[in-house]
């Protein structure tokens, strides 16, 4: 098993491990000054001097021994103080990035909640209009698209077929009119409906049922009006996908 290197030793380093270098640190900081005195007292031997001389010579031997040893200790210490700043800053630095990160996950999810909020509106309104057109009285024989739909696809057997086929014929007619109202909202409705499938998988790994609920929900609609040629076959084409 290979030994990690200088650059991995210090990526590991910590401050726990900063306070046990600092502590050799001090701790051999502290037997040399013992070892310089004791040296001193071992070699020159005698009591309390009141000559400067003297003193000075004791100063001179315990600083041109002491001073390189612990000016090279105290630089060790403030390297390795350094590098746990430096590790800190990063560390800092790549926590502010993932704050950052975060953030602006939890604003697009936001953002893109508000926009699935309003599209979900725009679809109710939609559908809405689509289902009262379809299903009110609103025809100009005062019947609705469903009740002629309901009963036999043969115009001879259904009366209320037949009359529907026949107002289409006029594009004056108020049926007409509805029929293609019914068009364009279905229209309408599946371009929201591909926004609003474009923003839930922004938003959510998870495939959303909602497109596919409405475009199985009015497929038999649009299938049977393209067959009498008052769709656009354009449209069945986007509600069998």
């Amino acid at each position: 098993m290979s030994q990690p290197n200088l650059e991995e030793k210090l990526k590991a380093f910590d401050s726990s491990k900063l306070i046990k270098w600092l502590s050799w640190i001090l701790t051999a900081a502290s037997m040399a000054i013992a070892i310089v005195f004791s040296l001193y007292f071992t070699n020159f031997s005698g009591g309390l001097s009141n000559k400067n001389d003297v003193w000075g010579a004791f100063g001179d031997f315990i600083g041109g021994t002491l001073n390189p040893i612990l000016s090279f200790l105290a630089l060790i210490a403030l390297l390795l103080t350094i590098i746990l700043q430096s590790r800190e800053l990063e560390a800092t630095k790549e926590e502010l990035k993932r704050s950052a990160s975060a953030h602006e996950k939890q604003v697009n999810y936001i953002s893109g909640q508000q926009q699935r909020d309003d599209l979900i509106r725009l679809v109710t309104k939609l559908t809405d209009r689509i289902n009262n057109n379809y299903n009110s009285n609103l025809l100009d024989n005062a019947m609705s698209i469903h009740a002629a739909l309901i009963g036999s696809d043969s115009p001879m057997d259904n009366d209320d077929l037949y009359n529907l086929i026949d107002e289409m014929r006029d594009k004056e007619s108020k049926t007409y009119k509805i029929v293609k109202y019914l068009e364009a909202d279905l229209y309408t409705l599946f371009e929201v409906l591909e926004k609003y499938e474009s923003v839930s998988n922004e938003v959510s790994d998870i495939p959303s049922p909602y497109k596919a609920f409405y475009l199985k929900e009015y497929q038999e609609l649009i299938t049977r009006f393209v067959s009498y040629g008052w769709f656009n076959n354009e449209l069945n084409d986007l509600y069998s996908n």
